[in-house]
């Protein structure tokens, strides 16, 4: 009878172990962080549902609050990317507001599915945004023949299946992998000095700016896979996963919008490889902790390069450094219903615009009934400043070469971020 009564309790207390890791951390920081990544960490969680059947979807919409002062523009003459050469003239100061907001809002969505195919194997399948570029500068800064706007956004579709091997009576092992895709839509504008067009042979009249607009979109289909390992021990909710996402390669073809005129034009981006690491466990009935980790090899994208049917180019130096996320967080089971977890999290930047970030995240989750569970939750993200940051442009327009730069400052700033999600099992 005491044997009995025991494993009643610890089998009670195992349960709420196992609800307590099924609650969500709220308060995502990827909009903000990892580059142009939103995905940040656990973005295919759903894979490792208990369910035979589950579908998710989540919103995320981040308030980012950076502005840039100290802005210094300046034009060389000369071969592009050379901007110490002898012969090189410089042709500015460029004119402009030495400040000016910076980041637009932005907002990501997610759908995922989750099936069981059979015991042991397990599939889940993700439509979302994985990656944003949202910059938005006043249209009189001193940069804006450098930059006015970007605005870049992206449709993934992921699926991934993983197969569970049983290593003893509790614990198992799971190896999964998958396919990745990705299409983008970019679309930047900058201003274009009338004198300098004039200059080089384009029929504007001087003394006034002009907006030039690059419009492009995938002209082919980003593929990329995902390979990974997990151990785990559900009756603790322990799991210790591995996983690499590798590189992605994305053609695009559009035009360039200047006046009346349309030139044709290519470019290819390759957004990076990626390696996550995490741990989780349950530490007490209704708790469990964990922490995970993201290193992305962003050092690869050294710059962007469009070029245009005519002979033209535009380059965007970069100069990234690769980037790294490490997140900690707890989670505790209330009651029945009721769930609550908090996160920390620190962000490497890559450099330029991408500066470190701390966050504290906190968000609550409540069963409406034993399929439905709603999450509502948000986070805190202290942006740390950064100087003497650089935009450099390289460009070759009817013949002539030429390289502009700005240089500019931002101070810390606090930016928030507010996350739902709706999951159903069955």
């Amino acid at each position: 009878m005491k044997r009995r009564v025991g494993c009643a309790i610890l089998g009670a207390r195992m349960k709420r172990i196992l609800a307590a890791s099924s609650l969500v951390v709220l308060g995502s920081t990827a909009a903000l962080a990892g580059g142009y990544d939103t995905q940040g960490l656990g973005s295919f969680s759903m894979l490792f549902d208990d369910s035979k059947f589950a579908v998710e979807g989540s919103y995320t919409y981040v308030d980012r609050n950076v502005n840039v002062k100290n802005a210094k523009g300046q034009l060389f003459a000369g071969p592009a990317g050379n901007l110490d050469v002898p012969g090189n003239g410089v042709l500015g100061p460029l004119s402009g507001d030495s400040s000016s907001s910076m980041t637009p809002n932005v907002w990501t969505y997610g759908l995922s599915v989750k099936a069981q195919i059979v015991d042991n194997v397990d599939c889940m399948a993700k439509l979302h945004n994985p990656w944003i570029i949202g910059e938005k500068f006043s249209t009189t800064w001193a940069g804006r023949y450098q930059i006015d706007s970007t605005d870049a956004d992206s449709l993934g579709i992921d699926a991934t299946c993983a197969y569970k091997f049983a290593l003893g009576e509790s614990n198992n092992l799971r190896v999964f992998g998958g396919l990745r895709t990705t299409t983008i839509d970019y679309l930047s504008t900058t201003f274009v000095n009338g004198t300098v067009a004039a200059g080089a042979g384009i029929p504007v009249p001087p003394g006034r700016d002009y907006l030039a607009t690059i419009d492009f979109s995938s002209d082919d289909l980003g593929v990329g896979w995902r390979a990974g390992a997990a151990y785990e021990i559900p009756e603790y909710a322990l799991r210790a996963m591995i996983s690499y996402d590798s590189a992605v390669d994305v053609g695009l073809a559009g035009d360039r919008i200047f006046g009346t005129s349309r030139t044709p034009g290519t470019a290819s981006i390759t957004l990076p490889e990626s390696v996550e690491i995490a741990l989780q466990s349950g530490v007490a009935p209704g708790w469990l902790v964990g922490v995970d980790a993201k290193w992305m090899n962003w050092s690869r994208l050294s710059s962007l390069k469009v070029d245009f049917a005519n002979g033209d180019y535009r380059i965007r130096r970069l100069g990234y450094s690769d980037g790294w996320t490490v997140r900690g967080f707890v989670k505790h089971k209330l009651s029945e219903k009721f769930g609550v977890g908090a996160s920390l999290t620190w962000d490497k930047g890559i450099g330029g615009a991408y500066s470190d970030t701390y966050a504290i995240g906190s968000g609550v989750s409540y069963d409406l009934n034993e399929k439905a569970t709603v999450s509502l939750g948000g986070s805190a993200i202290y942006k740390t400043a950064s100087k003497n940051n650089k935009i450099v442009i390289d460009s070759k327009s009817r013949g002539t070469e030429s390289t502009s730069t700005t240089t500019y400052d931002y101070d810390g700033s606090w930016n928030f971020a507010v996350n739902s999600k709706l999951k159903l099992k069955f």
